[in-house]
């Protein structure tokens, strides 16, 4: 776990809660809010299930636009159809990895830097009449449909198991 200190106002590395040292002491300036890592998606296995690089830290534009993909998950299985499997709901999971790619420039392109997306393969997708932006898109949607896939999988297996 890493840690930024500015005069005794702390950051956690992992979950991106601040808090003043002088007033919260934590042993080896430890995170307060450790019990809550488990709940929150951490940034960085997130980046694995995505099969991209990592960000620079949860904070970071990289780890900001990751955060947000549990979410979306969770309302892809929601308002799908009940009972539905991945191959059901992947027409709005493609939807949604489409919508989640940003179009502020950028944005974009902090986000593309950060998570390493220059090493998508786009040669089956993206042809030479296609500019920068574009390409920069299309990796930036590939990482967010295969991280979408993988977590609503994992939901839809979670919601059959308890059924």
């Amino acid at each position: 776990m890493t840690t930024t200190e500015t005069a005794h106002n702390m950051t956690c590395g992992t979950c991106g809660c601040t808090w003043n040292d002088s007033e919260t002491p934590t042993p080896a300036a430890r995170c307060p809010f450790e019990y809550d890592h488990a709940k929150k998606p951490n940034v960085f296995v997130l980046a694995g299930q995505a099969d991209c690089a990592s960000p620079d830290s949860s904070l970071s534009p990289g780890g900001l636009w990751l955060a947000r993909f549990p979410e979306e998950a969770r309302r892809i299985v929601e308002e799908g159809d009940e009972g539905a499997d991945v191959d059901d709901l992947r027409d709005y999971l493609a939807e949604v990895a489409d919508q989640m790619v940003p179009i502020y420039a950028g944005e974009k392109w902090a986000v593309f830097v950060d998570l390493g997306a220059w090493q998508e393969y786009l040669e089956d997708y993206a042809s030479e009449e296609h500019d920068m932006d574009h390409c920069a898109s299309l990796a930036l949607y590939l990482v967010a449909e295969r991280l979408l896939s993988v977590l609503v999988e994992e939901l839809v297996e979670a919601r059959d198991g308890a059924a």
